[in-house]
């Protein structure tokens, strides 16, 4: 047949039968529609991601199969398909004469969301006038899911950065707050209006640390503190923090399942969590509404389980937060735990408060859901694994005063940058019998190691300091001193320490901040036994 039409065009319905069945073998989805917007034609991939046959596409509007609307998209005020009504391409074309690209949503058989690429091309009849457009559409839902999981991985990593940069400073002053408020409890008779103040700051700075691990934590930077704990002990141990979150005119209410609910968990983290839920709840929530926490256990099955986005079958504990607030709508639900989303005031609000819930909850192997409706509440469900072993509590006990270490008079150098922290080192170390020598910088630290000499039994040392860092000083304090104790402390979590360079696990390392408890039990415990 030479350069001719193959004969397959002659040999179908109205000729077209070769020039379907090549269409129809394309992936891209191809459909002809007319000035009315009715579909006159469509390939096998429209039908198939629109989830209809032949004679319920060809013949029906474009708007009603591609986005379940029914009026065309401009009558509509937005397209209905993720753009505005000036998107739609079929009317752009009509309207110019020009082939169109834009993206829009459509919707498959069963209503869910695909997102897609749309170019149309004008078809001109012998007038020259447009009669049709031809619409080619690419799928490209996948794409766009990843392009969210990028942005989304961005924005980790700028959580990460700030939270890194930060922790430092933060921890440097947590440690000077906590540290001072421990020695001045020391000297306040005990249940007087002062202790009972220095105990506020203490809680208040406890609590300002688990902030900063919880965040640490949700940006990778940190390690989780892991154990079999009590989820009901977790509860009652914050029970009048959550009181104060709520002010005085929420009612709450508090119904734990009898027994113990053992779960392997953080639990300054989980802690985290319910503040946060909390914070959140006050704000939706006015005078002589409800905050409700309730702790259950139940068995799922492996399809129960499967639905609730768990990895197995088995036991589970159940933590349910709710309020009787305003309640949340269906746009701001499905988007309630992307990082930085929030719905408050610029001054209110960072959009980090639920997707670290989220964060936490899924680093725990859990799950998290939210139901609510506008003007009947909203009620957070936090399902976590049952540790099936012998629950272990997790204690903090008092610090006993009389079990603290004391020196011999050793020489200590503390190498510090920070005034506050420095003193406090000092102040601390000079009460409990050791001498001190005090350097501000990498310079001070080695002009001190070179005139004391083994004098010095043991060097505290931060790991970033002015002009030299920790590493580089204690490679030359080798040189002079080679048998030298030295014990690194630091603002930044080991993790952050580790990808600068710094050997973590070579070194003896306290991360801020430091009480003055483990600071006393560790110097004694690389000066060697403890002298009393």
């Amino acid at each position: 047949m030479g350069g001719g039409v193959p004969q397959e065009f002659h040999d179908s319905h109205h000729g077209l039968g070769f020039l379907a069945a090549v269409l129809d073998s394309i992936d891209d989805a191809i459909v002809v529609i007319d000035r009315q917007f009715t579909i006159r034609w469509s390939n096998r991939a429209f039908r198939l991601e629109t989830g209809r046959g032949r004679g319920e596409v060809v013949g029906s509007r474009c708007h009603e199969v591609s986005h379940h609307l029914d009026r065309p998209c401009d009558e509509h005020g937005s397209s209905g398909a993720g753009g505005h009504a000036g998107d739609c391409p079929i009317k752009e074309v009509f309207a110019t004469g020009l082939s169109q690209e834009v993206m829009h949503t459509h919707y498959d058989g069963d209503n869910k969301p695909r997102y897609v690429e749309i170019k149309a091309y004008p078809v001109r009849g012998g007038s020259g006038e447009v009669d049709y457009a031809i619409e080619v559409i690419k799928d490209v839902t996948q794409r766009v899911h990843l392009e969210e999981e990028l942005r989304h991985a961005q924005k980790m990593e700028a959580v990460g950065l700030l939270v890194g940069g930060v922790a430092h400073d933060f921890n440097n002053m947590l440690t000077a707050i906590t540290g001072y408020g421990e020695l001045l409890q020391i000297d306040v008779e005990e249940g007087s209006t002062v202790h009972l103040a220095v105990e506020e700051i203490l809680s208040a700075a406890e609590r300002a640390t688990r902030l900063t691990r919880s965040l640490l934590a949700f940006s990778h930077k940190v390690r989780t503190e892991v154990g079999v704990v009590n989820l009901n002990e977790i509860l009652r141990s914050i029970d009048k923090l959550l009181r104060r979150i709520l002010g005085e005119d929420v009612v709450f209410d508090v119904s734990l399942q009898e027994g113990e609910i053992p779960i392997l968990a953080d639990r300054y983290q989980i802690e985290q969590v319910v503040m946060n839920l909390a914070a959140n709840a006050r704000d939706a929530m006015a005078a002589g509404d409800r905050f409700a926490v309730a702790t259950e256990v139940a068995m799922f099955t492996r399809e129960e389980a499967y639905v609730c986005g768990l990895t197995d079958s088995g036991s589970y504990g159940i933590l349910s937060v709710s309020d009787t607030g305003t309640g949340i709508d269906e746009e701001t639900r499905a988007r309630i735990f992307e990082p930085f989303f929030t719905t408050k005031p610029r001054d209110k609000g960072t959009g980090l408060g639920l997707s670290m819930v989220s964060r936490i909850v899924a680093n725990h192997g859990g799950q998290v859901s939210v139901e609510s409706r506008q003007g009947l509440g909203t009620t957070f469900r936090i399902i976590l694994p049952l540790w099936q072993g012998d629950p272990v509590e997790l204690s903090r006990p008092e610090v006993d005063e009389e079990a603290l270490p004391v020196g011999a008079g050793e020489t200590i150098l503390v190498g510090e940058d920070d005034v506050a922290v420095r003193r406090l080192l000092v102040q601390i170390l000079e009460a409990y019998g050791y001498q001190v020598v005090v350097a501000r910088n990498g310079a001070d630290v080695l002009a001190n190691c070179r005139e004391r000499g083994d004098g010095i039994d043991l060097y505290i040392l931060d790991v970033v300091m002015p002009g030299k860092g920790g590493e580089a000083i204690l490679r030359d304090i080798r040189l002079m001193q080679p048998a030298a104790r030295v014990l690194f402390v630091s603002g930044y979590p080991e993790e952050v320490l580790f990808q600068r360079g710094f050997p973590t696990a070579e070194n003896a390392l306290l991360v801020k901040p430091v009480s003055r408890a483990v600071l006393l039990r560790k110097v004694r415990e690389m000066l060697g036994a403890r002298v009393g």
